[in-house]
């Protein structure tokens, strides 16, 4: 479980001017908790002048602007206002055989806000990726909640592509989750396992 912990990462607005924070960790039963807060609102202005110079000393924290090269694969996505935070794997780290598989199962217990579920697939431009709403019927309890392969829209910065492009299932290099429905508070999202199935009469990919 560890090793599996190891193959994702986090964000939050607070890595390039926000105020959100979000951590992954274990609980003692096993489960996957993604918690943290998440704030619309951005840090004061001199903060971020004191903290987004280019360089850093030895021995220093990175910059913001050095944080955020880190996060997609050396590049540098841009933000203009807070309230997000995320989880996703690292690129190719997970290689899941999708070919026979057309839903993906979660087997979840959150505290009823609705999530995003992303799937990022090769040759997507920075800042783009494929989303589906992960929506529980009650929040508190444990349930499954199975999202179709035809249930992503492509988005670019939370807007969706009107020409409604096909995902390459079989391309799939990142999943991950992320929360941003602009509410401030605290946020808690338990997961057990998120499994492959196939159902009939599901489209939505080139690869189907």
């Amino acid at each position: 479980a560890e090793d599996l912990l190891a193959c994702f990462r986090t964000a939050a607005d607070s890595d390039f001017g926000g105020q959100s924070h979000c951590s992954l960790k274990l609980t003692d039963t096993g489960t996957v908790l993604f918690s943290g807060n998440l704030s619309v609102a951005l840090a004061d202005r001199n903060m971020l002048q004191g903290e987004a110079g280019d360089g850093k000393a030895e021995g220093s924290e990175p910059s913001v602007k050095q944080r955020l090269a880190k996060w997609f694969e050396g590049e540098r996505p841009r933000t203009a206002k807070g309230g997000f935070v995320a989880m996703a794997s690292y690129p190719h780290k997970l290689e899941p055989n999708l070919d026979d598989f057309n839903t993906l199962t979660f087997r979840t217990k959150t505290d009823g806000r609705i999530y995003c579920v992303n799937l990022k697939t090769e040759a997507l431009p920075l800042e783009s990726v494929y989303q589906a709403v992960l929506m529980p019927k009650v929040a508190g309890e444990w349930e499954d909640i199975q999202i179709k392969a035809s249930d992503f829209v492509l988005t670019h910065r939370g807007l969706v592509n009107v020409d409604k492009v096909l995902m390459n299932w079989r391309s799939v290099k990142t999943i991950g989750v992320s929360l941003m429905d602009r509410e401030d508070g605290p946020f808690r999202l338990e997961l057990e396992s998120v499994n492959l199935e196939r159902l009939d009469d599901v489209g939505g990919t080139d690869a189907l």
